[in-house]
C-alpha cells in the first residue's frame, strides 16, 4: 500500500501539513505515516549539563506522535490508517531513508510565515528535500486549509518530459478530484521557443494527459514567479505543480539560495523531480 509521509517537529506548520495529508489519505484510502526524527545534541561545555538519553527522547517523541494520532482519529475517524515512526538521526536523512525503504506517494511538509518561500520552509530540511528529493514533495503553508483540488496549474518550460511516468503523482490527484489541469508557460520577451516546438511538446502532453481535462495557457511576464502568481489568482487554483529539470528555468529557483519564490501562501506546491 502506498503511504503519505508527514514528517513533524511538532510545530504548528508541521501539524497543519499533517491535517492536509490526512485529508488526502482519507480520500485515497491510503496510510498516513507520522515521522519524528531526533538527535542528541553534542554540547561542548565545562559546566555539567543533563542531556536526555536516546530512550527518553524516543519515548517523548512517540508520546507526542500518539497524541497527534488520537486527535486525527477524533477528526477523521478510526478508519484513517496512521502509523507512528520515531527514529534517531537528522530529519532529512530519516525522511530519505524511509522513502527509500517504503512505497511513499508524497512527503507532506509544512511551511511557515508569510514571507518569501525560501524563508517559509521549516529550517533547511524542507528546502533541501524540495530541491533534491526523488519522492514528490507536497509543501503546505501554515495558512492553507484543505480544499478539493479541482484546478491544478502545471508549469512547463517547453522542454518536455523524458520519463512518461513523471506526471503520475499529479495525475493520481487529478483523477481523485476530477481536476482540470492548466498547463502554463510564462512567456518572457526573450522567449525564443518556436511554434513548431510548442506544438510538438503539446502533442506529447496530450498523450500523457489523455483522459484528463486539460488546457494550455501562456502568461506574458518578464518575471516567471509573478506570471505564475497572476495565473493562479485568475484561475483560483488549488495547487501548483513544478517539475525542476536540469538546465531549465524552473530548476534555477531550487538551486539558488538567493532566489525568492513568492508563491501565494494559500496554494499548495507539489514538486516532482526527474
Amino acid at each position: 500500500m502506498k503511504t503519505i509521509l508527514a514528517p513533524t517537529d511538532f510545530s504548528a506548520p508541521a501539524l497543519n501539513a499533517i491535517y492536509y495529508g490526512a485529508e488526502v489519505c482519507r480520500r485515497m484510502g491510503t496510510k498516513l505515516v507520522l515521522l519524528n526524527a531526533y538527535h542528541i545534541p553534542v554540547v561542548a561545555s565545562e559546566i555539567p549539563i543533563v542531556i536526555p538519553g536516546d530512550d527518553e527522547m524516543e519515548k517523548d517523541g512517540l508520546e507526542n506522535l500518539n497524541n497527534i494520532k488520537l486527535e486525527l482519529e477524533r477528526v477523521f475517524g478510526t478508519n484513517l490508517k496512521v502509523e507512528l515512526v520515531c527514529v534517531s538521526g537528522y530529519p532529512e536523512d530519516a525522511i530519505r531513508d524511509y522513502c527509500q525503504k517504503n512505497d511513499v506517494a508524497y512527503v507532506v511538509m509544512g511551511m511557515e510565515g508569510t514571507g518569501f518561500i525560501e524563508e517559509r520552509f521549516i529550517g533547511s530540511t524542507t528546502t533541501s528535500l524540495l530541491r533534491n528529493s526523488r519522492t514528490p514533495i507536497l509543501s503546505i503553508a501554515q495558512s492553507v486549509k484543505f480544499r478539493d483540488i479541482k484546478r491544478i496549474v502545471l508549469t512547463e518550460d517547453y522542454e518536455g518530459f523524458e520519463n512518461p511516468e513523471l506526471l503520475n503523482p499529479m495525475k493520481d490527484l487529478a483523477r481523485l478530484f476530477n481536476s482540470h489541469i492548466y498547463v502554463l508557460h510564462v512567456s518572457r520577451e526573450d522567449d525564443a521557443v518556436s511554434e513548431q516546438v510548442k506544438n510538438s511538446i503539446r502533442k506529447k502532453l496530450d498523450e500523457l494527459l489523455h483522459g484528463f481535462q486539460h488546457s494550455y495557457h501562456s502568461e506574458p511576464n518578464k518575471h516567471i514567479v509573478e506570471g505564475i502568481n497572476a495565473f493562479v489568482l485568475e484561475k483560483n487554483a488549488n495547487m501548483i505543480v513544478m517539475i525542476p529539470k536540469k538546465n531549465s528555468i524552473q530548476s534555477l529557483f531550487f538551486r539558488s539560495e538567493s532566489k525568492r519564490m513568492a508563491f501565494h501562501t494559500d496554494v499548495p506546491l507539489l514538486t516532482i523531480h526527474e
